[in-house]
């Protein structure tokens, strides 16, 4: 096996077959876990319950080492929105990836049933949460034209930089001159928007943000693209996080996200969130743990609640597919706190 470079001047890293199985583990074996997380699919509000998880087997064939020489594919260009089953309503958050604005964030809908999607003029209202201090729902109106496509695009100002927001209780409604639709249309999901403060990390830590929570939005909708090829293998929540990392950092598929971060000296205790959560932009960063009463398994942090000391997250494997969650900070949990030179240049 050939020895892999560390991504800094260090000494060169030899990763033997042992090492190999450390960084493709599984998440752990079925077991009851308390967490506390967003209600079914991340639709009903937050509550506590006992999760059931699930994780992959390898099958007698496969082993660590093959897994492991496996390479994903890195995450495609931004591709259109594809069809959302069963929803009048779908959202496109690629369609903003690029789209960085200080203190403002894009919110892109697609009208995909009728009568809506013939609308010219609708009315979208909803409640955005700051997710860095979620005790304040702050309620928006906007009316909007809608283009080709049905597509309805609108940005909300004024919002605070790096900062993840959540809207939700969407809904939107046809004013069409001369619309006989008089009543509102509800959407089921929440809707996320992310601000930077015009940096480079901090563009590439919304992007990879939103890129996790727009998978879990497909999910969400049985709509998952299986060519990405993330959700296999030998314990895929780390396999998930170096998938949707690998467009904008340094992280490699095949090396493993907690020696990424080793390697630059920005892997800490995750006690140290409430701290740094205070001052400094955490989404995108990694939470690892290992053998804990939960196993072991690795996440996304999209933001520390400053107002109820949790962090929402987005997972892979979590139930055996991508879930948004919300979870108390527990010991010892690993935190990877992604930096500027681990951007891909």
């Amino acid at each position: 096996m050939n020895a892999i470079k560390p991504l800094k001047d260090k000494t060169n890293l030899l990763l033997t077959v042992t090492t190999l199985a450390f960084l493709t583990q599984s998440c752990g074996q079925q077991q009851d876990v308390k967490v506390t997380r967003p209600g079914q699919g991340d639709r009903q509000g937050a509550d506590s319950i006992s999760e059931q998880h699930q994780y992959y087997s390898p099958s007698n064939n496969e082993t660590q080492t093959e897994y492991q020489n496996t390479l994903m594919p890195a995450p495609a260009d931004i591709a259109p929105i594809r069809p959302v089953p069963g929803q009048a309503i779908a959202y496109d958050f690629n369609g903003t990836l690029t789209r960085e604005s200080p203190r403002a964030g894009v919110v892109r809908l697609i009208l995909q049933s009728s009568p809506l999607n013939t609308a010219k003029k609708v009315r979208v209202k909803g409640n955005l949460i700051n997710l860095r201090s979620s005790s304040v729902k702050n309620p928006i109106e906007k009316d909007v034209l809608v283009t080709s496509g049905g597509i309805v695009d609108f940005t909300v100002q004024n919002l605070t930089a790096n900062t993840v927001y959540r809207l939700e209780s969407v809904s939107v409604e046809d004013i069409s001159t001369g619309s006989q639709q008089y009543s509102s249309t509800s959407v089921r999901d929440p809707y996320f928007l992310a601000t930077t403060d015009g940096t480079a990390l901090s563009k590439a830590r919304r992007r990879l943000t939103l890129e996790a929570l727009s998978e879990a939005y497909d999910w969400d909708n049985r709509n998952y693209d299986s060519r990405k090829q993330y959700a296999s293998g030998w314990g895929w929540c780390d396999r998930f996080y170096t998938w949707a990392a690998s467009r904008e950092f340094k992280v490699s598929p095949r090396y493993g996200s907690t020696y990424f971060f080793r390697d630059y000296d920005a892997l800490g205790d995750a006690k140290r969130i409430p701290t740094m959560g205070l001052t400094e932009n955490l989404a995108g960063d990694l939470i690892r743990y290992e053998g804990t009463s939960e196993g072991t398994h690795t996440f996304m942090i999209v933001a520390y609640d400053q107002d109820t000391k949790q962090l929402w997250t987005v997972e892979g494997n979590y139930n055996s597919r991508v879930m948004r969650s919300k979870r108390n900070i527990n010991s010892p949990w690993m935190h990877g706190h992604l930096t500027e030179e681990q951007i891909k240049q």
